[in-house]
């Protein structure tokens, strides 16, 4: 398991809630949960309106970006959301959406792991009470997708995009579970919904999925791919989905 480094990486703080400006660890996740997933911030990709003034968005591209204290950081949070907010599911098993392994030296040439893995041994790494948690990798992923996610233009293309590409490995350790499903960034949730429905039919009694954030999209979402209790506000003319 790597070492992860202690400290807010952002204001330099020894200690939670000590800087004078809230940082995006500091500062209470702005948590959504939708569709059996709680996503802990917005995320807004790079080159887009309010991409620079996001914290938590610099953070999830600085964690892409193998950086251990980012990943530390958000395994804190994560964890203290976990100990608070999901604690009844105990006992549960932690595991995390996979990468192909080919795309995991490009991605994080110092490391054997891709960011989710990372990820999950933080969150576990973290958490106040491990005695009725485990940390398992009980999915795979089996090939590469035919495009990144984001290349997709619709979430029909999302989803098929992930469709037969995952697959659990250790069905008996799933069969009568508790799951927490950690991921990094959720869009149309097409990823998150395939890996829960492997996970239920090898047998999980429950699944939770837990994401660093999720995108904030400036379309609607295409109609019946995801929940229709979306916000939605009227913003310079545009109209925009949470």
């Amino acid at each position: 398991m790597p070492e992860f480094h202690e400290g807010c990486l952002v204001c330099v703080s020894r200690e939670k809630g000590s800087c004078p400006e809230k940082c995006f660890e500091c500062a209470q996740p702005d948590v959504r949960r939708e569709d059996g997933i709680h996503s802990l911030g917005f995320y807004f990709p790079r080159f887009r309106e309010g991409y620079k003034s996001s914290k938590w968005s610099q953070a999830v591209i600085k964690a892409k970006k193998k950086s251990l204290p980012v990943i530390s950081s958000f395994g804190k949070i994560v964890a203290h959301y976990m100990d608070g907010r999901l604690a009844e599911l105990k006992p549960y098993l932690i595991t995390n959406v996979p990468a192909y392994p080919s795309e995991v030296p490009s991605l994080f040439s110092d490391y054997e792991f891709g960011l989710t893995r990372l990820l999950a041994f933080s969150v576990f790494a973290n958490l106040k009470d491990r005695k009725w948690v485990c940390l398992e990798q009980l999915l795979v992923q089996n090939r590469k997708k035919a495009r990144k996610q984001h290349r997709c233009k619709t979430d029909a293309q999302r989803r098929r995009n992930i469709q037969g590409i995952y697959a659990v490995q250790e069905p008996d350790k799933v069969e009568g579970r508790n799951i927490i499903l950690l991921d990094d960034v959720i869009t149309s949730g097409a990823t998150m919904r395939e890996c829960t429905t492997l996970l239920f039919e090898a047998g999980a009694k429950t699944v939770v999925g837990v994401a660093l954030a999720k995108t904030f999209r400036m379309n609607f979402p295409t109609p019946g791919l995801v929940s229709c209790n979306h916000l939605q506000k009227h913003e310079r003319g545009k109209r925009w989905s949470y």
